[in-house]
């Protein structure tokens, strides 16, 4: 499989015709200025912004055939991206990474996709049309002053395409041997003058992944539909007014086995969703804006052992203002209610999961500030801020930052920072029972349990020696303290406690060079190493310090050889996972992505897309809350796009 490959690769590129007329759609010039928002909450020059930011374009999405959301991240240097099954996958960064990564917040138009029962992200429930995506904004550190709880080592901003840059039909159509069918369509338009509208739909089929012990394909399937659309008009001069709104529903076929037998458990869940959101923005003046937020959220989930159905209310309003030349200050605040209704289901005439309060609604209120001083003609700025939030679990935090630019030509920037940023308690940690073990043995949950809380120190140095290469370096050193730790009682049963700290150090590098208007490389490189301890004898934390590769590279490229024929490979290497606690035990892979595309006709195009050709199979993660392992096999597809 992998000679035949190989033999069509070359043969494209023996026939190709080698005068290119159409590359990039932006120069690499263009990437190093990219605006972004994540990192202050407001339009940047992600060069010239005091933090470690990686954008992953619509471009790069398109030319690299990811088919997800999780495997776009793959992109972004240092983001740990792990497969566990058909449609779950681990996410994290610089450290702390699982299938529900409780250190990392993730966006999606403003709006967060965090899950308050388990701290962490549905995965397959961002299910969206990858062509839409305008950009994914990666934010590699603290972000707890802007965004709060839970931005402790990372954000993940998805942000789509505007109804007015949606405008016009598309139409995508994909199958392989994994993938059975992976369709959409999207089309937009305008009403008078100054309005947008955009509708879509969207539908996956997906099979099964490989059982690690017998190697044979498992009865694992996912499928997902969704349907969604866009509203924007100009309100009347600088005052914008839009509307989006999305429903969702989706199937998939797991298998579990639970801790006091040895019987696997084949098992359907449900997933059903959806979400409104209201956006207002004036342009009072040059140097005032006024921007404000209102969304609502729901998520339901049915699986083996439990129920679940959330509501999100959300509203917040910020004010940017400029109230001299030095001084951009940014402040706003937020409310969010949320409402959990929580339901075990018996497996085997047992409840593996127990909350003491099935049904709860709390409320998240929080104010911030961050003002920007320049000094020296520009060429150093001052950043200082917090958040300050309170909860109905912890209660009050603090997040302060600190952040120090000097930026001595338009090509250098040096950069620090020192941040601090908590995760607040999930509505398990505040009060759930759970069977450990084949022993009966039980993880309890407190209300007692408090934030856990981290100080990150940041050093970065961004440059560009020319406009065909640019270097982005980052060092950090994370303390990290009242981490969650496991306390055994005199009953032989856990309860949770901030009785563990710990620390996490690297460093980071992106890359970007263009020798030729046809050809593109990216390499990114990431270095972690993490202690964690525990200041308890009792303490019987499973700690994750090795569920983290210390190495992470990824080597891309785009080749055009001519206006109609792109070529494009990822070469992606994770370090090996070993964990005897957590039961990971996972070697060290390489795996190798490629696509061939070809333009046709009116706006049509073909590609051929192969993932994980370096081998037949491979894991990337262990056992995940009673799930079964899995191995990734290799992935051949054929995927037909037509604009209109």
């Amino acid at each position: 499989m992998k000679k035949r490959f190989l033999l069509c690769l070359i043969a494209f590129m023996i026939i190709a015709r080698a005068n290119a007329k159409d590359y990039f759609s932006m120069s690499l010039e263009e990437l190093m200025n990219i605006t972004i928002i994540s990192a202050t909450k407001h339009e940047e020059n992600a060069f010239k912004t005091a933090a470690a930011i990686y954008v992953i374009t619509n471009e790069d999405i398109k030319r690299s055939g990811v088919t997800s959301v999780a495997e776009a991240l793959r992109l972004a240097p240092a983001v740990q991206v792990a497969q566990i099954d058909t449609d779950e996958w681990a996410v994290g960064i610089r450290g702390f990474n699982d299938r529900y990564s409780d250190k990392l917040l993730v966006l999606v138009d403003g709006r967060s996709a965090y899950v308050s029962l388990f701290s962490g992200v549905y995965w397959n429930s961002l299910d969206y049309l990858l062509n839409d995506i305008e950009r994914i904004e990666v934010i590699r550190g603290s972000g707890g002053a802007i965004w709060g709880a839970n931005a402790v080592n990372g954000i993940v901003n998805i942000i789509t395409k505007t109804a007015q840059n949606s405008q016009g039909g598309y139409f995508e159509l994909a199958s392989g041997n994994y993938i059975k069918n992976d369709s959409a369509f999207r089309y937009g338009g305008k009403i008078g003058e100054k309005k947008y509208y955009s509708f879509f739909a969207k539908n996956r089929n997906y099979k099964g992944l490989y059982d690690v012990s017998s190697k044979a394909e498992s009865d694992d399937y996912w499928s997902m539909q969704r349907v969604g659309f866009k509203y924007e008009q100009e309100l009347e001069q600088n005052k914008f007014f839009s509307l989006q709104s999305e429903l969702y529903e989706g199937e998939n076929s797991e298998s579990s086995i639970f801790p006091d037998h040895d019987t696997i458990y084949n098992h359907r869940g449900n997933i059903y969703g959806g979400n409104l959101i209201n956006k207002y923005s004036h342009l009072i003046s040059k140097i005032s804006k006024i921007d404000a937020q209102l969304y609502f959220d729901y998520d339901k989930r049915e699986v083996a052992y439990l129920d679940r159905s959330n509501i999100n209310i959300d509203f917040n309003i910020q004010h940017k203002y400029d109230y001299n030349k030095n001084n951009e200050l940014l402040y706003g605040a937020e409310f969010r209610s949320v409402k959990d209704n929580l339901k075990e289901n018996e497996l085997n005439q047992t409840r593996y999961i127990i909350f003491d309060r099935p049904k709860l609604s709390y409320n998240i209120f929080s104010t911030f500030f961050q003002n920007k001083t320049s000094f020296h003609n520009d060429k150093l700025f001052l950043t200082i801020g917090s958040k300050f939030e309170y909860n109905d679990f912890s209660h009050k935090n603090i997040q302060p930052t600190l952040r120090l630019s000097f930026l001595p030509n338009d090509n250098h920037h040096i950069w620090s920072a020192i941040s601090r940023s908590v995760r607040t308690p999930t509505r398990w940690e505040d009060g759930m029972t759970r069977i450990y073990n084949q022993y009966g043995n039980t993880l309890n949950g407190s209300q007692k349990f408090d934030n856990e809380s981290t100080i990150s120190y940041e050093l970065g140095y961004k440059v560009k020696p020319s406009k065909k290469l640019s270097y982005d370096f980052t060092a950090f050193y994370n303390d990290y303290r009242k981490l969650r730790g496991l306390i055994l009682d005199d009953s032989n049963n856990f309860n949770l406690d901030n009785s563990a700290y710990g620390e996490s150090y690297g460093f980071e590098l992106s890359s970007n060079y263009e020798p030729t208007k046809k050809l593109r490389f990216t390499l990114n490189y990431a270095f972690i190493k993490m202690a964690l301890h525990a200041n308890n004898e009792n303490d019987h934390s499973q700690f994750a310090e090795n569920r983290v590769p210390q190495n992470l590279l990824n080597f891309r490229f785009y080749y055009n050889f001519n206006s109609k024929l792109q070529w494009y490979g990822n070469l992606y290497y994770s370090d090996n996972l070993t964990d005897k606690d957590f039961e990971v035990d996972v070697d060290a892979y390489m795996r190798l992505d490629s696509k061939i595309s070809y333009f046709f006709a009116d706006n049509y195009k073909i590609s051929l897309i192969g993932q994980n050709l370096t081998d037949s199979r491979h894991r990337e993660w262990g056992s995940a809350l009673y799930s079964i392992e899995r191995e990734i096999g290799r992935s051949l597809l054929i995927k037909l796009t037509h604009n209109f």
